[in-house]
């Protein structure tokens, strides 16, 4: 069995559309919509993984596809009392949990797809402020923004079927999961080039870092022999100024000397001395 049975375009009627198949064709379609449950969840933990964050969009979807799971199994009749060999099925809600997990897909992708443009514009900006021109050590880079960009594009209905016809058929919900899952791959592969770049923007920021160190303390030791050589001239005027300063004292000094010793030289005084009287006479 590869289709169910468009009967309607209201998925959402109150009183479900009920089809007849037989017991095996209900085997093979739980088996399939289990199938297509497991793979929505495991594309889910895989975008988790990718981008270390809950795809929430894609599990709110999952838990929407449950609900009519379990609606296709309350609003059923698995042995109608009128041919017991075949089954009644809601298949309303059996196309909407469909068309739900087909959207756990999509929301998944989009979800990857919106974060990885988000880092990649991160890391442009990040390589911009170091002055580094991002495509000298990684040449794809602005291929990758592309490819993220039209990949972001991507319709869930892009081809002339409705999300409608993707559901109800097997065959176009299984090229649509590819198509899906085909994205999913290309953008893990543009994230795996995430830590290299990384790893880039750590090392030249240490290289800058180191770089601006070495000139600042080029910077601070040219000053600082500057200050002592300012120091050193102003010493030695300082000392010359003093020795002039000296001179001029001892100058002073030997001038007063001789000055003073001119006007206060002692008188020699010669003594007559005689029998009954001492007298001094100055010569």
């Amino acid at each position: 069995m590869n289709q169910i049975v468009d009967v309607t375009k209201n998925t959402l009627t109150s009183t479900p559309t009920l089809i007849p198949y037989s017991h095996q064709d209900l085997a093979d379609m739980f088996q399939e919509l289990h199938a297509a449950y497991q793979n929505a969840e495991t594309w889910a933990k895989r975008v988790e993984n990718i981008i270390d964050d809950v795809p929430i969009a894609a599990i709110n979807q999952m838990r929407y596809a449950g609900y009519h799971i379990s609606k296709v199994l309350s609003k059923s009749d698995f042995f109608p009392s009128n041919d017991p060999n075949n089954c009644l099925v809601n298949i309303d809600d059996l196309r909407s949990a469909y068309k739900h997990l087909l959207r756990a897909y999509y929301d998944s992708l989009d979800q990857l797809t919106q974060q990885l443009a988000a880092q990649l514009a991160d890391y442009q900006s990040k390589f911009q402020e170091l002055n580094i021109i991002v495509t000298d050590h990684f040449p794809n880079f602005f291929n990758w923004v592309d490819e993220v960009n039209d990949i972001g594009q991507f319709d869930i209905s892009e081809d002339s079927q409705s999300v409608n016809q993707f559901a109800i058929s097997h065959n176009d919900r299984q090229a649509h999961y590819a198509k899906i899952a085909a994205k999913i791959d290309d953008l893990d592969s543009i994230k795996k080039n995430f830590r290299a770049m990384a790893h880039c923007l750590v090392i030249q920021a240490k290289r800058i870092d180191a770089e601006m160190k070495a000139l600042e303390q080029a910077q601070l030791e040219a000053q600082e022999s500057k200050t002592r050589e300012l120091e050193s001239l102003k010493a030695a005027r300082s000392s010359k100024n003093w020795t002039v300063v000296a001179a001029i004292v001892a100058v002073i000094g030997v001038s007063f000397s001789i000055y003073f010793g001119l006007n206060t030289s002692p008188s020699v005084e010669t003594f007559n001395e005689s029998p009954n009287n001492l007298t001094v006479k100055k010569q």
